[in-house]
């Protein structure tokens, strides 16, 4: 995090959520266990989503990082598989349990961020990154 301290000010809220989700995808690759670097990959949508719900965020994903309606319909099913990791290890302490697709959900958290810094010159805050995933939507 020192990274956001030494931009300071100038950092808009948007850059400093994508930090918070950098941190934490850092985070996730220095687990031991799967079901705690899946616990960490969620933390890094929820910090830019600002929301908990696996449905609201799966969308929000599939919407942002799909190119195509079958990839999105994956992309929702793949993020809510992760979010039903991140139950098991957060509500019943299974912190071993990961899944087979965890590759994969990993490479698509890092998309993500990815996408959100290249649209950080446009967009300022988490919340505008929610109204294009509305737009998006609708498109």
């Amino acid at each position: 995090m020192r990274l956001a301290e030494a931009l300071g000010p100038r950092a808009t809220p948007l850059e400093s959520a994508l930090l918070r989700a950098t941190h934490w995808y850092a985070q996730a690759t220095l687990q031991e266990h799967l079901g705690h670097e899946t616990l960490c990959l969620v933390v890094c949508l929820e910090a830019v989503l600002l929301s908990s719900s696996g449905r609201a965020n799966a969308e929000s994903v599939a919407l942002l990082v799909g190119t195509n309606q079958q990839q999105r319909w994956y992309l929702d099913t793949l993020v809510r598989e992760a979010y039903d990791v991140r139950n098991l290890v957060v509500h019943e302490g299974k912190s071993r349990h990961g899944f087979s697709r965890q590759k994969e959900f990993r490479r698509v958290v890092r998309e993500f961020i990815t996408i959100g810094i290249s649209l950080c010159d446009e967009l300022k805050t988490p919340q505008d990154l929610i109204r294009r995933v509305g737009e998006l939507r609708f498109s």
